[in-house]
């Protein structure tokens, strides 16, 4: 299953919409979300959300705006969740 929000200028408050719902879910396994200028916060509310989230897989932040506050919670991330593979 996927999610696709390209472009859809979402932000950070958006974002917290989306980490709520995928606090509950566990069958979306990709994560679109490139240009949505989500910035370091959003990037960081979102990467915390899937700690909790076995099942995302897959997801893209290119062209949000994320500096290196954003960057460092995706590296950890990362780091946490071998599988996980991250765009952007």
């Amino acid at each position: 299953t996927e999610l696709y929000l390209r472009k859809n200028g979402i932000g950070w408050e958006g974002v917290q919409h989306i980490a709520e719902a995928l606090q509950k879910n566990n069958s979306l396994r990709t994560l679109f979300l490139p240009a949505n200028d989500i910035g370091d916060e959003g990037a960081c509310i979102i990467i915390d959300a899937l700690r909790g989230n076995q099942s995302v897989k897959s997801m893209n932040l290119w062209a949000n705006n994320i500096g290196s506050r954003g960057r460092s919670c995706i590296r950890d991330a990362v780091k946490e969740k071998e599988a996980l593979k991250i765009l952007g």
